[in-house]
């Protein structure tokens, strides 16, 4: 479906910014990427977290020995979903750049 595709490339362009994270962190934010690829932007609800981590850690617990305390977990777990619609952002300002009429 088109809303595959377009996950999928929001999820590839945002692989370009894994390596701002740990070796850990890239690890977590990979599963996650992967499960908003074949579940959906519901994956992405700060809801959705303690689900996240016990499905790829089987504990909340391991979680935090692997990636840190909660709170840092959480700040890169939604800080990073910014990268998944800076590229809509930058296609939306260059066709509204580039098609606007320029006054000279």
């Amino acid at each position: 479906s088109r809303n595959l595709i377009e996950r999928t490339d929001r999820a590839n362009y945002a692989t370009i910014h894994l390596d701002s994270y740990n070796q850990r962190q890239q690890a977590f934010l990979d599963f996650v990427l992967k499960q908003y690829i074949d579940e959906g932007v519901g994956e992405l609800d700060d809801q959705k977290l303690p689900d996240l981590l016990n499905l790829k850690y089987r504990s909340v617990a391991d979680a935090k020995q692997e990636l840190g305390d909660i709170k840092v977990i959480r700040n890169m777990f939604i800080d990073f979903q910014k990268y998944l619609y800076e590229l809509q952002l930058l296609n939306c300002f260059f066709l509204l750049y580039f098609s606007s009429p320029r006054f000279e």
